[in-house]
């Protein structure tokens, strides 16, 4: 069902208060989540043009999927941008760009800069955010765009007006870091990636992706030692004294056990809903046809109702090419943080 501007600015902000569910509250959730699905289309288009081009590039281990920004992720940033209208976020649509180093991950987003642009935007200025060259105080590194894709006429999108689909560009290494700060904040119920939680897990993150940013040669992270001894040496003193080798392999061997969706069950070029109850150990995955999208968002807003007052349960719906992209996009729900600590490994080691 199509929602107007006025209609989605009016839920959001009933829902910017985190309200308790209610009949009022489903009923707000209800017009997030139709505005929500018009974004699919637009969605599925830059992923394809994406798809496409890095094939065409012979840019092989390239991981390109997407997904639609949860409804809890949605209600946090409505409250810590008071002043924004829910049609004005940038990121309801997003897809992800996981490159195999940092040298492919620019060539990729020179791309869109140039040729690119046309195919992935419906005209006008597009925006970018580098944050390769200029990291975030906290140690996030990726490159963004954000697009105005047009929209499909007819029911995707009745009123045809471009979409905004953000775009992030990010090299493997930078990936898995990324991941391994979702992990923490899924299973130890902090807020790493909006600035809160524990500051030492912070400075710990900030430290690692300053390191990192070194092997890529790349510009480090603000506030982090110049000096990758002195570096190396603060972040694994701060490594040890939060356990994270080991709360990241219990994780991960926790999670290895309890995924209750045999692989053969899924299928290739699907839309799959993931939903992980830390609490329970567990993550399920539903496999979507096409023809089934409609009724996947449907049992995205009831899992995400369900969700609302266990914030140990997350849930999210992505596309992707196959299930294997899947889990290559977003190891934190599997709890595998692997990659990652082989990487800070190599740091003990001073590799």
């Amino acid at each position: 069902m199509h929602r107007s501007n006025r209609e989605v600015n009016k839920a959001g902000d009933y829902l910017r208060g985190n309200p308790p569910l209610s009949d009022e509250t489903s009923q707000m959730l209800m017009i997030v989540s139709d505005w929500r699905s018009e974004f699919e289309y637009s969605l599925s288009r830059v992923m394809t043009t994406l798809r496409k081009h890095t094939n065409a590039q012979g840019w092989k281990g390239a991981i390109i999927s997407g997904r639609t920004k949860r409804l809890r992720s949605i209600i946090a940033k409505l409250g810590r941008q008071s002043n924004m209208d829910l049609t004005q976020m940038q990121d309801i649509g997003g897809c992800r760009a996981v490159m195999k180093d940092v040298d492919t991950a620019e060539c990729l987003a020179e791309s869109i800069r140039s040729h690119l642009h046309s195919k992935v935007s419906a005209g006008g200025k597009s925006t970018e955010d580098n944050y390769i060259s200029s990291p975030k105080p906290d140690g996030y590194r990726s490159i963004h765009f954000v697009v105005r894709h047009q929209s499909n006429p007819g029911t995707h999108a009745p009123d045809q007006k471009p979409r905004r689909i953000e775009i992030q560009i990010r090299s493997i290494m930078q990936h898995r870091w990324a991941t391994a700060l979702e992990t923490v904040d899924l299973f130890s119920s902090q807020t790493l990636k909006t600035g809160g939680g524990d500051i030492r897990w912070r400075r710990f993150f900030a430290l690692s992706s300053g390191f990192f940013a070194m092997m890529e040669n790349r510009p480090t992270v603000p506030g982090t030692p110049a000096d990758s001894a002195d570096l190396r040496k603060e972040m694994m003193e701060l490594a040890k004294e939060l356990r994270v080798v080991d709360r990241l392999q219990h994780w991960s061997k926790i999670m290895e056990k309890v995924l209750t969706t045999k692989k053969r069950d899924l299928e290739d070029r699907y839309t799959y809903l993931i939903e992980l109850d830390v609490d329970a150990g567990k993550t399920n995955v539903t496999a979507f046809p096409p023809e089934l999208l409609s009724f996947a968002h449907k049992r995205y807003l009831e899992s995400e109702k369900e969700n609302t007052n266990y914030p140990n349960r997350s849930t999210v719906l992505v596309k992707a090419h196959s299930f294997k992209e899947v889990q290559q996009a977003y190891p934190g729900f599997y709890g595998d943080t692997e990659a990652f600590l082989y990487a800070t490994e190599l740091v003990r080691r001073g590799k």
